[in-house]
């Protein structure tokens, strides 16, 4: 296939895809009626001191990468994303002839709804449970284990719960 036929390929593809994604090419979108969202500070029932603090921090940051609606304080948005941090573990992983370890990892157990905040009705519910590997020594190790695993949790509970509402 010559240069032209592929880049005319290439065009072909991406207008045809973004004709068929038109729906969703501004993010995703509240369910009807509703025009703004809120994250509140969720609930650390782990034994990690202050997750729930970073973890806010990553859910703000996705809802306002995947969500086509402003993102506004829980007192005044139309819904609100609130929930649990159920847990936080550490665990072991793979180990070496001499039982040094090698591999560990990190496992986020998250409950999370998205709340009407006038009356409170809940219109979904999610639970989550995020596992994330690292190589001990790794110069990030378990910090960025758990960063990933915050990350895609996050990404995980908003996409459940929009896909659920809408």
């Amino acid at each position: 296939m010559s240069t032209r036929a592929a880049r005319a390929l290439a065009c072909a593809l991406a207008l045809a895809f973004g004709v068929g994604c038109s729906a969703t090419a501004g993010g995703l979108r509240l369910p009807e009626g509703f025009a703004s969202i809120g994250v509140a500070l969720f609930h650390n029932d782990s034994r990690e001191p202050d997750l729930e603090r970073e973890f806010h921090a990553t859910l703000s940051a996705t809802i306002r990468d995947l969500v086509s609606a402003p993102l506004e304080s829980p007192g005044r948005a139309d819904l609100v994303l609130d929930g649990r941090l159920e847990s936080y573990e550490r665990r072991g992983g793979v180990r070496a002839r001499d039982n040094a370890l090698l591999e560990s990892a990190v496992v986020i157990r998250i409950d999370a709804r998205l709340v009407q905040r006038a009356d409170g009705e809940v219109l979904a519910e999610t639970s989550v449970v995020e596992r994330i590997g690292y190589a001990v020594g790794e110069s990030s190790g378990e910090r960025g284990a758990r960063q990933r695993a915050l990350l895609r949790a996050g990404e995980d509970i908003v996409l459940d719960l929009l896909a659920e509402t809408n």
